[in-house]
């Protein structure tokens, strides 16, 4: 197998494998709430309450997922600003004799 052929594995390999991140302890406790709101949803006989407090559930997920994409977009878009930040530092450096 040459350089590029195991370049190209890693890549392929890094992106199958999930990234574990580390959940906050109010992220879990807000996932877990939805989860048990479900199953007693769930639970119940009423097909019309069934349906309705599937959809409720629903959009508190999406809400929550939202909520999740939306802090690591801004997350990403502080780190950005921080390298370009300390690369601008980097260039406006002079040596004075």
């Amino acid at each position: 197998m040459n350089f590029l052929e195991r370049k190209i594995k890693n890549v392929i390999e890094r992106d199958k494998i999930p990234e574990d991140k580390e959940i906050s302890e109010k992220d879990y406790h807000q996932a877990y709430e939805i989860i048990d709101d479900l199953a007693v949803v769930l639970e119940c006989n009423n097909d019309m309450v069934k349906y309705n407090g599937v959809k409720s559930v629903f959009k508190r997920v999406e809400a929550f997922r939202d909520q999740k994409q939306d802090a690591e977009q801004d997350l990403d878009v502080l780190n950005d600003i921080g390298q370009k930040i300390s690369g601008d530092k980097k260039a406006s450096l002079w040596v004075v004799k």
